[in-house]
């Protein structure tokens, strides 16, 4: 593991818990199209056994758990603990539905394969994806059905660039970049998302593109809503000095000016759906 992927794992998205947990309704609604295609995907039928990895918030799982039923089980994971609060929260009044504390690169023994899994945008968050992929493909059934979403290359979402970039050139952060391994814009090239599956065992692999639209009221809010789901930009804006903040806000506005509409502001932001078995 090199020195960069130690930085990205050694991240801590339970300070950013409550983030989530207050964005959650922005992070859904962006995320409406993606879910459903997941879902639709995994071709879940009542009955199934779901393993859900970095869960998040356990809004997903909710989902997951009405496409199993009553008589299917869904096993919610996360590897942060505050995130693993917030699922149980979330979670509490479905019976089928379980939270646990899991590493996705290292699952551990499982008393009877998962019929499908689903990662919705933590596999990139993961040091060496591979190994993910691998324990995913080793958990699961003998015909089972794998779906994860990842970001798409920097250039298709500017709603995470506009305030990276500026984080950057302000000199509020420093060390890995967002597209290193362990990074939000890690796994951004479709083929080599495709190829991971491939070596990790899956036989049947396909990988679409998805876009998606960040809306929200104006600039601040926009860093607000960032600043409060990102380790490292949560840090970073809290430790800045007023003039870095004042630098900061002068280069996100800039950056987002082109999406600009009479509603506020409608970031781009592109997907890329992994669909495996």
């Amino acid at each position: 593991m090199s020195a960069n992927d130690t930085a990205h794992r050694s991240l801590d998205w339970s300070t950013v818990a409550e983030g989530w947990d207050s964005n959650r309704q922005l992070v859904e609604t962006v995320k409406t199209e993606l879910s459903r295609q997941l879902v639709e995907g995994l071709a879940l039928t009542p009955g199934d056994s779901v393993l859900e990895l970095g869960a998040g918030t356990g809004e997903f799982a909710r989902q997951l758990s009405a496409a199993v039923g009553d008589g299917g089980r869904v096993l919610a994971t996360d590897y942060a603990a505050g995130m693993v609060e917030l699922i149980e929260r979330t979670t509490a009044d479905l019976p089928n539905t379980r939270a646990m504390r899991l590493d996705a690169a290292d699952i551990g023994p499982v008393a009877e394969p998962f019929d499908a899994i689903a990662f919705r945008f933590g596999l990139m968050l993961v040091p060496d994806p591979g190994t993910a992929l691998t324990e995913s493909r080793r958990v699961l059934r003998a015909g089972g059905r794998f779906a994860a979403t990842t970001w798409a290359a920097p250039e298709h979402n500017m709603w995470l660039v506009s305030v990276g970039m500026s984080a950057m050139l302000n000199g509020m952060v420093s060390g890995p970049m967002p597209t290193e391994p362990g990074g939000p814009l890690s796994l951004g090239d479709p083929d080599q998302l495709e190829k991971l599956a491939q070596v990790a065992g899956f036989s049947e692999v396909s990988v679409k593109r998805v876009d998606v639209i960040f809306r929200t009221r104006d600039v601040d809010s926009h860093i607000a809503h960032v600043t409060q789901m990102a380790p490292p930009l949560k840090a970073a804006y809290r430790d800045a000095t007023a003039e870095q903040r004042d630098g900061f806000r002068t280069s996100v506005a800039e950056l987002v000016k082109p999406f600009q509409t009479a509603d506020g502001l409608a970031l781009p932001g592109q997907a890329l759906l992994l669909l495996a078995a």
